[in-house]
């Protein structure tokens, strides 16, 4: 997992399906550190035009609220305690969605464990294990792949305690729900951004962690699918790494760039990878005026496109994630159907608007208010029929 050579930043899968947000597992392509590219596909392409159109949407604040289901009576549940096992508490974007659990569940007067799972499977294994142990209702992960922590999992489930995976991608099974929250449709953003910016001529770079399959499928599914329907005239080329070559995504830039000069737009899967990115672009043609795009709204992207540094990011609202996963696991603790929509958030973040969103400071990175007015937690705690 990248999360676990990188302690930086985090993704998540927005899910297809209409039960619980969760995406299949996508097959990994068969690429290591082989860049390949290919033309997109015409067939069934939109116009460059209306992506452009759809641009002016995806630039505008996109805060609202949209109940994932039927209101709720939560009054049983105040007093229980929730358990969030975040892949490591190091990483900065995991705090996007600890920012909003805590304020969901003090809202709701349930008690909110963290423990931090250290990069480590058996620190996760551990963690899980002992939310079991403590009377835990609930069980929030961040990153973590259940497979690595099965036995865990399975302790879990024969205490009857339900884990809300978030960050991965799998099969539900009796106590375990995978809750995605937006890197597909913010890979789409990113690249509807640069289909308009180009207009419609782009020639693109995306990196893609092939051994990672919730990773692979955002791209799969977002940057490249969007490609291929609405710009047959953009060219985009692939540099697939694995999770142990990561460093050498600056090497794979600045091979791409080597073999291919006219590429004019680098997609990052990951906005940790954006600086790597630049190193080797500017190794391989110091004079490259190549646009680097992200999907993440990290705290360090957004400083970039203020700067320059960085041409855009397209992003989905962490912070309304947060609520959203919260209100799926008080669904899954009252015994209620899934819910029946997985809104999130999107906005594309660049020069012209990124001096309208507000101080780029840590607090606003946590609160979800760079995406618009933040008046959501007063509706979901209206949901769950608590006083805001």
């Amino acid at each position: 997992m990248i999360a676990r050579r990188a302690a930086r930043n985090r993704r998540w899968k927005r899910s297809p399906r209409p039960h619980w947000p969760a995406v299949p597992v996508a097959a990994c392509l068969a690429l290591s550190l082989v860049a390949c590219s290919s033309s997109a596909q015409p067939d069934g392409h939109q116009p460059a035009g209306a992506v452009s159109a759809k641009i002016g949407q995806l630039l505008a604040p996109a805060n609202k609220f949209v109940a994932p289901g039927p209101a709720l009576d939560t009054k049983t549940l105040a007093g229980k305690s929730l358990w969030f096992v975040p892949v490591s508490a190091e990483i900065p974007v995991l705090a996007v969605e600890l920012k909003a659990l805590q304020d969901a569940a003090r809202a709701l007067k349930m008690p909110l464990q963290v423990c931090d799972g250290k990069l480590s499977p058996p620190a996760e294994a551990a963690c899980i294990n002992s939310a079991v142990s403590a009377g835990a209702a609930g069980i929030f992960t961040d990153g973590v792949d259940p497979h690595g922590v099965q036995t865990a999992v399975d302790n879990a489930a024969s205490h009857n305690v339900p884990i809300l995976s978030m960050g991965e991608v799998g099969t539900d099974t009796g106590n375990l729900k995978y809750f995605d929250v937006g890197d597909t449709a913010s890979q789409a953003a990113a690249a509807e951004w640069i289909i308009a910016d180009s207009a419609g001529k782009a020639n693109v770079l995306i990196t893609e962690n092939t051994d990672d399959p919730g990773a692979s499928h955002n791209i799969e599914a977002g940057s490249k699918d969007t490609f291929s329907r609405q710009c047959p005239g953009c060219q985009v080329t692939v540099a697939g790494f694995t999770t142990g070559t990561t460093n050498r995504v600056g090497t794979l830039t600045s091979s791409a760039l080597l073999r291919d000069h006219q590429i004019g737009y680098a997609l990052a899967n990951f906005d940790f990878l954006i600086p790597q990115m630049v190193s080797g672009a500017r190794t391989a043609v110091p004079n490259a005026q190549l646009k680097f795009v992200g999907i993440e709204a990290a705290l360090s992207s957004m400083q970039l496109v203020k700067s320059g540094g960085q041409a855009a990011d397209g992003a989905a609202n962490r912070n309304y994630g947060g609520w959203a996963a919260m209100d799926a696991m008080l669904r899954i603790l009252l015994g209620k159907p899934a819910p029946v929509t997985n809104f999130l958030p999107v906005r594309v973040f660049d020069k012209t608007n990124i001096d309208s969103v507000g101080p780029l400071t840590n607090d606003n990175a946590l609160n979800g208010s760079w995406f618009g007015p933040v008046d959501y937690p007063q509706q979901f705690q209206q949901l769950w029929g608590i006083d805001g």
